[in-house]
């Protein structure tokens, strides 16, 4: 039996609008493209270190080597304050960087953030909640521990099992309570709360960054602790005895990249933006920060993640979140005070 005429017509013109849908979003980048190779670099704003963002911005000029990047680090999350004076000061600021939502927000209630159809240049609708940010990685909380110390039968299996008298004083916690407070979204504040209590009773181990505590788990100061992915791959990867596990539910704070509408070559950040949401782009950012973005399959990270729940807060909810993560993060420093 044949196929009928009209469905074989029916499916070319569905393969040409696919064809052509394509070819007008690459025409639109390369479109930007063209404007940016005539500007001065696209300043590029981010916390990791100058060498790692060196590294993308290789892969990067592959494919567009007419756009140069200048990288300035900004730590401490000051990225947002930083931008607004400039901005307001007429002086040079940054045309591209990559934040978290409490540094997105006030930027785009001043109307300094791009906002755009970001479909237009081939990027996932899933990765734009937002039309001015397109997710580009995202720090994922995870369970690590001494290999060493502790056998994989003897692990926690939920993040409330880490709270077990049997961890008292081997347990470690990151002074800022980012990943506790996202936790919340799936047992609430409340019970968040009374975890940080029980974390400070149990005489966990309070440290100042995710990467000091996987040092000292590797250590073996303390057993086990609550970190992040990616501050975790450096001290596996210099083969020191540090196990980490993805639990249910994983929290998540997504990191997104912009556009800064003062910026000196915006052109160029579109186009910068486009690239690493690709899997190319992406796995260049994965590789060098050790960093991925769970949203983009064929990413480490969403390979090692799997099936894994994650939960996160949205846009709506991000002065929610911002309250708890500060009333948690108190706690913490002031139970290391006490000590």
């Amino acid at each position: 039996m044949g196929f009928p005429v009209h469905a074989l017509v029916g499916a070319a013109i569905a393969t040409a609008l696919v064809v052509a849908g394509s070819a007008a979003r690459a025409d639109a980048v390369q479109d930007l493209a063209a404007v940016a190779g005539k500007k001065g670099p696209v300043i590029w704003y981010e916390s990791s270190p100058p060498e790692a963002v060196l590294k993308i911005a290789a892969a990067f000029n592959k494919h567009y080597p007419d756009i140069k990047i200048q990288f300035v680090r900004n730590t401490g999350g000051g990225i947002a304050a930083r931008i607004i004076q400039e901005s307001e000061a007429g002086a040079a600021t940054a045309s591209f960087f990559i934040g978290d939502v409490a540094q997105l927000i006030p930027l785009n209630q001043r109307t300094l953030l791009l906002s755009r159809d970001w479909a237009s240049l081939g990027i996932d609708p899933t990765l734009s909640p937002t039309p001015y940010a397109v997710a580009a990685t995202a720090a994922l909380g995870v369970l690590v521990w001494n290999k060493q110390r502790v056998a994989d039968g003897d692990l926690p299996k939920t993040w409330d099992e880490m709270l077990a008298e049997r961890w008292r004083g081997k347990i470690g916690q990151w002074v800022r309570a980012a990943t506790l407070g996202t936790l919340a979204k799936a047992y609430g504040d409340q019970h968040m709360r009374d975890y940080t209590r029980k974390l400070i009773e149990l005489k966990a181990m309070i440290y100042p960054s995710t990467f000091q505590l996987a040092q000292q788990v590797a250590a073996g100061e303390v057993d086990i602790g609550m970190g992040l992915y990616h501050s975790a791959q450096p001290v596996i990867a210099s083969g020191a005895p540090l196990g980490l596990r993805f639990l249910d539910p994983t929290p998540m704070n997504t990191l997104y990249g912009a556009v800064v509408s003062k910026g000196g070559n915006p052109e160029g950040a579109q186009v910068l933006l486009a690239w690493l949401s690709t899997l190319e782009g992406a796995k260049a950012y994965e590789a060098a920060i050790g960093r991925g973005n769970p949203l983009i399959k064929g990413t480490e990270t969403n390979e090692r993640i799997g099936t894994h729940k994650m939960v996160e807060y949205s846009f709506a909810e991000a002065a929610t979140i911002e309250k708890l993560d500060a009333e948690l993060t108190q706690m913490l420093m002031a139970a290391e005070k006490k000590r």
